[in-house]
């Protein structure tokens, strides 16, 4: 029982960080189309929900599955070996969660949004008070 799931949370895990991967390789596309657009175009014109639907989506819901997969491998290995084990899976949900976490807080009050009211703490659930 304990090995199905340490496998349910790592396929959490691993499914959490290939579709922030995905998310970042979409940004990357669609903010390189934006600065080199095709000879005699307007440029590419996109709205911002294009970026924000999908970053709240993954602040929302992702970051909550990958945390409960940290928390499904940390309590399925109930030995002295725990705090070795957890520190990769926990960097695998960390550090895309704080990238996804400053993008948000660059696009919603830097240059693309800046100024116009929105605040990601205002769309995602678990970002109360900040």
């Amino acid at each position: 029982m304990k090995r199905k799931a340490e496998l349910v949370s790592w396929v959490l895990l691993t499914s959490y960080l290939s579709v922030v991967l995905l998310f970042a390789l979409y940004m990357g596309t669609l903010f390189w189309q934006q600065a080199h657009p095709e000879p005699g175009s307007l440029g590419a014109l996109w709205c911002g929900n294009t970026v924000t639907d999908p970053l709240i989506f993954l602040l929302n819901w992702g970051a909550p599955v990958g945390f409960a997969a940290i928390v499904g491998l940390a309590l399925s290995r109930r030995s002295a070996n725990i705090r070795r084990f957890i520190v990769l899976p926990s960097f695998f949900f960390v550090v895309p969660t704080v990238a996804l976490l400053v993008f948000g807080i660059w696009f919603f009050h830097g240059p693309p949004l800046g100024g116009s009211g929105f605040r990601i703490a205002d769309e995602v659930w678990w970002l109360i008070g900040i």
